[in-house]
């Protein structure tokens, strides 16, 4: 009986698992303050419910813990907090971003007093929030200091058109600024005629602002190299009921797809297969894939990408793929068709090689797939022979023992008539002594 009730929880696990729509998983933290009541972020919750995410809510106070036997207890974290100045001894940055190390996701969003802990991990993330109390403005927005902003990313990995051209969305909140890091990925810019404002200020204007126009980011991306995600924002009344209902914004497609992209529901490719053989080797098993190949063979590689579309893997074709092919530096660097099939030749080489494929493209899973195959010379029997390039050093071969033949001969022909003359004079000169 023990053991049917096990089968049975792990039937259930496993189904749960295979009909989430992201593919990291659907166990869900939400950690918030006492200055958040979930009732007033109802829609979110629904949405997310819907998309089929297991979601328990504790109070930033309780005991929390995100790991135990050094495994992950929840596939995604969400920090909501308005109020407090830090999230306790069972969040602190090094551990949140344990989580993320992990594989997890991880969203939080910020207020005007955004946490010490918030700000740290930010950091981590190459992202700077605007000092404490700040808010951003738009005088020439209907609502100042509730704005609205339409300057999305225009990359088609991570918001549709549908959201691109879209209502604009309702921000009130803190801005962000960027460094350089290559995975970060912006989803909202501010205006050009934003700017933070510090609300301790006694004017409605200032004259040197912390940030202003589009280098203000209001919502961005993190992807790590473990393909972990990261989704920042500086306002938490961006997904309240209230903005989120409002039809005349668009908060609630924007909400969709940024949460869609952060929990790996959108945006996800992975690498199948790398099949490489012998060129007109098709249909044998067993010549796929060999260990060692022989310099300057044509060889075919086969590559298979799925792109995760909410619900199943399907084929994934870019035209933007790269074929490296390695030693120390690459010897062959080519670009698939869309077919994802190529047939080359390999390096006048020999060594061990690594076959690598590397894709990388802002708001898409990274691929780093590797294979090590050995390049080995010739055998001795597998030169060519009678090169037509060689054949001035076989003439000269030739010349020269058809020369010392005919040499030979003539000095054998010549030799006794010679030899003989020259004893006669000897004689002669002996008798005449």
């Amino acid at each position: 009986m023990i053991m049917l009730h096990m089968s049975i929880s792990l039937f259930l696990f496993f189904a749960a698992f295979a009909s989430a729509h992201s593919v990291s998983g659907n166990r869900l933290l939400v950690v918030h303050d006492v200055g958040v009541s979930p009732k007033e972020y109802s829609t979110l919750f629904g949405f997310l419910k819907d998309r089929l995410f297991d979601i328990t809510f504790k109070d930033i106070k309780a005991d929390t813990s995100l790991f135990q036997f050094d495994e992950r207890l929840y596939d995604h974290l969400v920090i909501m907090t308005t109020k407090s100045k830090g999230l306790g001894p069972n969040l602190t940055a090094r551990k949140v971003l344990d989580h993320v190390k992990s594989g997890g996701n991880l969203l939080f969003a910020g207020s005007p007093s955004v946490p010490e802990t918030l700000r740290e991990i930010s950091r981590e993330l190459d992202i700077e929030f605007a000092q404490r109390d700040s808010l951003v403005v738009d005088h020439f927005s209907p609502d100042p200091k509730h704005p609205t902003f339409n300057t999305f990313s225009s990359n088609q990995n991570i918001l549709s058109e549908a959201v691109r051209s879209g209502n604009s969305v309702k921000y009130s909140g803190i801005g962000m600024s960027l460094g350089e890091s290559s995975m970060l990925v912006p989803f909202l810019r501010a205006s050009r005629t934003a700017y933070s404002y510090d609300t301790k200020e006694e004017f409605s204007g200032v004259e040197d602002s912390w940030m202003a126009g589009t280098q203000m980011v209001l919502a961005t991306g993190f992807q790590a190299r473990n393909n972990a995600r990261v989704g920042v924002t500086g306002s938490l009344e961006m997904f309240s009921n209230e903005y989120v209902n409002d039809k005349t914004t668009g908060n609630e497609n924007f909400i969709q797809e940024f949460t869609k992209w952060v929990f790996q529901e959108t945006g996800v490719i992975r690498f199948d297969s790398g099949i490489h053989h012998l060129a007109g080797q098709v249909g044998n098993a067993t010549a796929y894939n060999p260990k060692v190949y022989k310099v300057k063979t044509d060889m075919t590689y086969t590559a298979k990408l799925s792109h995760w579309n909410g619900k199943s893997w399907v084929p994934y074709n870019p035209t933007d793929v790269q074929l490296e092919i390695k030693m120390l530096d690459p010897y062959i660097r080519q670009t698939l068709p869309s077919s994802l099939t190529t047939t080359l030749t390999l390096p006048d080489q020999y060594g061990v090689f690594t076959f690598q494929i590397i894709y990388e493209r802002p708001g898409l899973s990274n691929i780093n797939h590797k294979e090590l195959v050995t390049i080995r010379h010739l055998r001795t029997d597998e030169y060519p022979r009678f090169l037509i390039a060689a054949w001035p050093y076989y003439t000269s071969s030739a010349v020269v023992v058809m020369s010392w033949l005919l040499f030979c001969g003539i000095w054998l022909y010549f030799s006794d008539g010679t030899s003989q003359e020259i004893n006669g004079k000897k004689s002669k000169t002996k008798k005449n002594e």
